[in-house]
């Protein structure tokens, strides 16, 4: 100990302190240690040692073999949708480990034996079914209760569990009572054949890299998954596999007992299990939209989601928020509009098979993930429907007037050897331009009148500019009127240069 109080420096959680005078200054450790050796690197006459515990290495970690999934149940005792996502996974891992996959399922008394069969033909080597009052509701301690035991008779080697509300509240309670550490959310699961890891990654600092954790001297190696990150396998009805009952303990018991019948909880079904998605946020508008957003998927035959934002401005439910945060999908198509891809949403959506991006910015990282793309600017979103709308018109216009030029002149100019050109300018034309000015300066006016349409998208034009106003000096009706006065003027204006041009053509134009 010399006191140069370089450890002090080299401590990022202020673990360490230097105290004394010299020459008896020496370092102490505070609680704010977390053990991460900073301090020794630091010390220049290799004064600082830290003892590890080795207590867990005398544990015969090999005992722990087989790969176990917690199959939750619903309130009808039926095996959600999202555990067979997890015994795919889990049939991965078990044969990359060379081990058996072993399925945990909680249930009434009442509860069906019709979904353990499944469960099997899902790839389960074994199926270990507890069949209990205490288990009708989804108690977090009851079932700790129940793994625990299991774990301490059985030796799992790795336990995944599903990441939803209730999945929150059982993982950390069994990892807390079996000693053992838990990786929560994880997106990927891997298995390292020669050492038995288990390979955990979820997205940190806030989803900007994914790291990849292991638990190299506890057991069993848990970890918590996000429904919709992994794909359910197909069933293989000529599986074979055990299904063991088994009890739970006397003693048993919740400590807090539920008196709400199921059907009152007021739960809504969760939408992490459709097959067809349809992504609207914020990006697109207001919340005037909404509705546009709702028949779109309507029409798809698909759930409405969204990201962070549009929940907290209170739009959508939490139920409908998509990424890290929120819920995971993994549907067949999945359309996501205005949505920039930021890599907590692409959490989300890492198990859909076909995604439709359309979005205004060419550089949207949502393209980089996208099978079908849309770059698309908001001006020409705005353009081309009204252009295409008015095309048709227009069209149908000009059509009318050169059907009005006698069939005779044509005839005749034909007659005295005249190119199929000549004839469209130099007869066909001018006198077409006479009969559709009319018509013309009538459509011009629509047109003028839809461009109000870029409103409904959220473009700037006349309308948005007075909501400003309006919102801004509290003057609706003086406001409106100075906009009305505007549109009366520009169709003056047009109905002026249509009688100058009929003037110069010869046109009639009836009043």
């Amino acid at each position: 100990m010399i006191g140069c109080g370089r450890c002090v420096r080299a401590c990022a959680s202020g673990g360490i302190v230097v105290e004394g005078e010299r020459p008896n200054r020496c370092a102490h450790v505070t609680d704010g240690c977390i053990l991460c050796g900073g301090c020794v690197d630091a010390c220049p006459v290799n004064a600082i040692s830290i003892e590890r515990d080795e207590a867990a290495g005398a544990v015969d970690l090999d005992a722990y073999r087989d790969i176990w999934v917690f199959a939750q149940t619903d309130e009808r005792d039926t095996v959600t949708p999202v555990a067979y996502e997890l015994m795919g996974k889990g049939r991965e891992l078990a044969d990359a480990r060379g081990c058996r996959l072993v399925a945990l399922v909680g249930m009434s008394p009442e509860g069906s034996l019709g979904d353990l069969e499944h469960l099997v033909c899902a790839g389960a080597d074994e199926v270990l079914t507890c069949r209990d009052e205490r288990l009708r509701q989804n108690d977090a301690e009851v079932y700790a209760r129940l793994i625990c035991d299991l774990v301490a008779e059985r030796k799992p080697g790795g336990h995944p569990i599903r990441c939803d509300a209730f999945g929150r509240e059982l993982a950390p309670g069994v990892a807390v009572r079996l000693q053992t550490g838990l990786t929560a959310d994880c997106t990927v699961l891997s298995m390292d054949a020669e050492t038995g890891l288990l390979q955990q990654t979820r997205p940190a600092f806030g989803g900007n890299l994914m790291a990849t954790i292991i638990c190299p001297n506890h057991r069993p190696q848990m970890a918590t998954v996000r429904p919709g990150i992994f794909k359910a396998p197909d069933f293989d009805y000529g599986r074979s596999g055990t299904i063991t009952q088994i009890s739970l303990a006397d003693d048993a018991k919740a400590r807090v007992e539920i008196s709400i019948p199921a059907e009152e909880w007021g739960q809504q079904p969760s939408i992490a299990n459709a097959e067809c998605w349809s992504w609207w946020v914020a990006a697109i508008g207001s919340k005037k939209n909404l509705p546009l957003m709702r028949r779109l998927a309507e029409a798809l035959g698909a759930e409405l989601g969204c990201t962070r934002p549009v929940v907290e401005a209170g739009w959508l439910e939490y139920r409908h928020q998509i990424g890290q945060t929120g819920v995971s999908v993994s549907p067949k198509l999945l359309v996501s509009i205005g949505v920039s891809g930021a890599i907590q949403h692409l959490a989300g959506i890492g198990g859909a098979e076909c995604i439709i991006a359309i979005n205004e910015d060419p550089d949207a990282p949502i393209f980089g993930a996208a099978q079908y793309r849309s770059r698309c600017r908001r001006f020409w979103m705005l353009t081309l429907p009204v252009a295409l709308a008015a095309a048709g018109v227009l069209a149908e216009i000009f059509r009318a007037g050169v059907n009005a030029v006698p069939r005779g002149q044509v005839e005749a100019a034909q007659a005295l050897g005249l190119s199929k050109a000549k004839i469209t300018f130099k007869i066909v034309l001018p006198q077409a331009i006479r009969f559709i000015i009319p018509s013309l300066i009538s459509q011009l006016v629509v047109v003028v009148k839809d461009t109000t349409v870029a409103y409904v998208v959220s473009y700037p034009d006349l309308m948005q500019n007075a909501r400003v106003l309006i919102t801004n000096y509290d003057a609706l009706v003086s406001v409106y009127l100075v906009i009305a006065v505007i549109y009366i003027l520009i169709n003056v204006a047009i109905n002026k240069a249509a009688v100058y041009v009929s003037h110069k053509t010869g046109a009639t134009i009836i009043r």
